[in-house]
């Protein structure tokens, strides 16, 4: 007699437990006896075997990686509307950074009372330009718009290039000599 097949519900919960003990670190084989060895008053016993729960991973590891490439531009489209509502105050604010002011002064002084508006241009806060383009810059970052970086490898002090030993050139005596210097090296 053939044994009983799993449902759609009852592999959505099988996958979970599977994907929670996996997680744990158990081994196909005893996470099939652990599913196999269950009593259930709602589905028939079923014999799990480690094809059927290798199946299930591959399953759930392919759901973790969609979910992760999702999650990753969701935060990625987050990130960029934060910056794009960061650069549209940032630019507000440099314009009225660069309309004409008008300051009121009033109070008294010894000649009596003081009650004069004072008018002037501005040419703007550069504050706010340095901004933008920290978030461009950013911007430029999180997309991978930026020509990548070229790190010339030196030596472990950053004094000078680094220079491969060329061990071929070496002399039998230098070649033993080298490796005892790394053998005390390693003590």
């Amino acid at each position: 007699m053939a044994s009983p097949k799993r449902n759609k519900q009852q592999i959505l919960l099988d996958r979970i437990i599977i994907s929670g003990l996996y997680m744990r670190g158990w081994p196909q084989g005893k996470i099939a006896e652990h599913l196999s060895s269950r009593e259930s008053d709602f589905a028939p016993r079923i014999q799990y075997s480690e094809d059927m729960i290798k199946r299930d991973l591959k399953v759930i590891r392919d759901g973790w990686l969609e979910s992760s490439l999702r999650n990753f531009g969701e935060m990625r489209a987050e990130q960029l509307a934060k910056l794009d509502t960061q650069e549209a105050e940032a630019w507000r604010e440099w314009q009225r950074s660069c309309e004409d002011y008008k300051k009121k002064i009033m109070g008294t002084s010894a000649q009596g009372k003081i009650d004069k508006t004072e008018t002037g241009t501005q040419t703007g806060d550069p504050r706010y330009l340095n901004a933008i383009l920290s978030i461009i810059e950013r911007r430029c970052r999180l997309l991978g718009l930026d020509l990548p970086h070229k790190v010339a490898p030196t030596t472990p002090d950053g004094a000078k290039a680094y220079q491969p030993n060329n061990i071929k050139s070496l002399s039998g005596a230098e070649l033993e000599q080298r490796i005892k210097e790394l053998q005390e090296k390693l003590k």
